[in-house]
């Protein structure tokens, strides 16, 4: 066997193969800690790869900055795997990029006994991620199967492929400007005014908040609930060192703790509350990933989140605007809207929301691009 590395999108990356074909993938933080988990398998590095593994380095490359590839006639030699593994691999080689499949319809497909748990076994340390795309099925509600990379790297392949990527904007977060342009060319065709704003304020720069869990995003909501922005930074810094965390303490922290240290970091009775109902939803499995929310309607993460005490709609549609890049949302009850739209359409008057809604059905499905520009409506002179 020999190996050889390589930089992608994904960091370093180590592929080693046979005569037979590739054998494994991995990734790394340096070339060193890979190219020593390699030689310790008793490959060689190769400084001349043969002709298949050059092809295959060139698609992984292409694949992981955003130009989806097919692997399917790449060579992947799973010696000593069983029978059942080869179908399982080949049913998923069929799979094209941009496409998935759901665990469940893929286990009666090969007639597999134990449903999706066995499949999960069957792929719980497959050598080949990307290669042989296990990230393309799915299991109940849409959560993506924690297989061969884990949920994170499943969800950012996808991104990759189109399959988990909002309207919008691309797996970074930034516009995607062929998107953008048909929803600029769409509001200003139906409403003349609000393209009159488009064209005062300009290019359209809404680019989605990254970093956060989805546990983190909604107890920082909590935190800025009715204060200034400085504010609420002020009582996450404090947060973070009556607990002596990082960032949010943790579920289990949260759980614990007294009404008076969490007092003592600056959190009202109420808000103190709702990160209790937080804490608790999230240790209950409650508080769905990014990979989950991706995949769901609107509605339904609007009906689950706001279960949470102190969750309300415009938290949820905030996440659903700034996270999630959802095209269509208007928050009908947010003050800068409502303003924005009063000093472009009403001159001054604020409007009621049953008026903001009747225009907002001219924007339809680009209802967050009109939002944007409400907004930014606030800054002109």
């Amino acid at each position: 066997m020999a190996f050889a590395l390589l930089e992608t999108p994904f960091g370093p990356t180590g592929l080693e193969w046979s005569a037979a074909g590739v054998t494994r993938l991995v990734f790394g933080r340096t070339p060193d800690v890979l190219r020593e988990r390699l030689a310790s398998r008793g490959a060689e590095e190769s400084q001349r790869p043969p002709r298949f593994v050059r092809e295959t380095m060139a698609r992984l490359q292409a694949h992981l900055l955003g130009r989806p590839q097919d692997f399917a006639s790449i060579p992947l030699d799973f010696a000593g795997s069983s029978p059942l593994f080869r179908q399982v691999e080949a049913a998923l080689r069929r799979t094209p990029a941009g496409a998935t499949v759901e665990a469940e319809a893929l286990t009666a497909q090969l007639g597999l006994e134990g449903g999706s748990a066995r499949l999960r076994r069957l792929l719980a340390r497959n050598p080949i991620p990307i290669l042989l795309p296990a990230h393309r099925i799915l299991g109940a509600e849409g959560l993506l199967g924690a297989w061969g990379g884990g949920e994170g790297v499943h969800e950012r392949l996808l991104a990759l492929e189109g399959t988990a990527q909002p309207l919008l904007h691309a797996a970074d977060g930034a516009p995607v400007p062929a998107r953008v342009e048909e929803a600029l060319a769409h509001l200003k065709r139906q409403d003349a005014r609000l393209g009159e704003l488009i064209e005062q304020v300009g290019p359209f720069r809404l680019t989605l908040r990254q970093g956060h869990s989805p546990y983190e995003a909604l107890a920082r909501s909590i935190v800025g609930q009715q204060i200034t922005g400085r504010a609420a930074q002020a009582i996450l810094a404090r947060l973070a060192t009556v607990f002596g965390t990082r960032g949010v303490p943790s579920p289990e922290r949260i759980r614990t703790a007294t009404d008076k240290k969490l007092r003592a970091a600056g959190l009202s009775g109420g808000k103190a509350r709702a990160f209790r109902d937080l804490a608790a939803h999230a240790l209950s499995g409650d508080v769905p990933s990014w990979a989950v929310l991706r995949r769901w309607p609107n509605e339904r993460i609007l009906s689950t989140l706001t279960e949470i005490h102190g969750i309300g709609q415009w938290t949820v549609e905030m996440v659903l605007l700034f996270r999630l890049g959802r095209p269509d949302v208007l928050p009908l009850g947010d003050y800068g809207v409502r303003k924005g739209y009063g000093q472009v359409f009403s001159r001054g008057r604020m409007p009621t929301a049953r008026e903001l809604q009747r225009r907002g059905w001219r924007w339809r499905p680009f209802r967050s691009v009109a939002s944007w520009y409400l907004w930014r409506a606030l800054e002109l002179p």
